[in-house]
């Protein structure tokens, strides 16, 4: 393992988020963790000088132990092709996702994610209740809506309860790191299914996942995500495509 390697990668997925990405970046640089720590981000061909909104933010906070680093593509290549580009890259014990019209609210929430993951090694990942924010009227809701019937969930729990958690609350285990390239190795369904909840299921069926009754972060829903921007036929195809490619790719093979 390299001597400087992080605990934690966070990856900061951002396409043209001028509006939103220092609310974000704020969000991060506010937490008290104060472990060693990289943001990624990944500037998916923005032209609207994001990075340098990034960049200036992270400058002003002079945050020992964290790092920046920016990866920009050239063209557009899409939230999920973004994602696998910037978790390549990652080098943490672990890593968190956030999209940059989304944050945090909680200063606590790193350093309560990662001390259940460092204090238990068979967790994978732990997630929590966030906010979901409606752009259009501003009304607010809870996600998830109902609460999981207990707090430490299998991959069993998540297929048959239909349970998943937003991108924003989610921290998992970087099982994908190779100390040989310092880099980590994605699965090959990353390339072929995008958004979270594939990211959670691949994970659980790498150990189970801890949920935490606390809300800690707002998800500000424009109707453009990957799910929240389908209707019911495009939905049902996308779940066809999750469980077809779980399937195709050995991971359901023991269920």
């Amino acid at each position: 393992m390299s001597p400087d390697r992080p605990l934690l990668s966070i990856l900061l997925l951002c396409h043209n988020e001028a509006v939103f990405i220092r609310r974000a970046m704020r969000s991060i640089l506010a937490q008290s963790l104060d472990w060693p720590v990289e943001i990624i981000l990944m500037d998916d061909a923005s032209v609207d000088g994001s990075a340098a909104l990034v960049q200036a933010e992270m400058a002003a906070a002079g945050r020992p132990g964290y790092s920046l680093r920016v990866i920009r593509s050239e063209k557009n290549l899409g939230n999920g092709a973004a994602f696998v580009t910037a978790l390549q890259a990652a080098r943490g014990q672990y890593y968190h996702v956030l999209d940059g019209d989304d944050f945090w609210i909680d200063p606590d929430k790193l350093r309560k994610q990662l001390a259940l993951l460092e204090a238990t090694p068979s967790l994978a990942g732990v997630a929590h209740r966030a906010i979901v924010r409606t752009a259009s009227d501003g009304t607010e809701s809870f996600h998830p809506q109902q609460e999981p019937l207990k707090p430490l969930l299998n991959i069993e729990d998540l297929l048959t309860g239909g349970i998943y958690f937003h991108t924003s609350s989610m921290m998992f285990r970087n099982s994908f790191y190779n100390p040989a390239t310092d880099r980590s190795e994605v699965p090959a369904i990353f390339h072929e299914v995008r958004g979270d909840t594939i990211r959670l299921y691949v994970h659980a069926f790498q150990g189970s996942i801890r949920y935490l009754p606390q809300t800690m972060s707002v998800y500000d829903d424009h109707c453009g995500g990957i799910w929240s921007g389908l209707d019911w036929p495009g939905r049902r195809d996308l779940l066809n495509n999750l469980y077809t490619q779980l399937s195709q790719h050995g991971y359901l093979a023991d269920m």
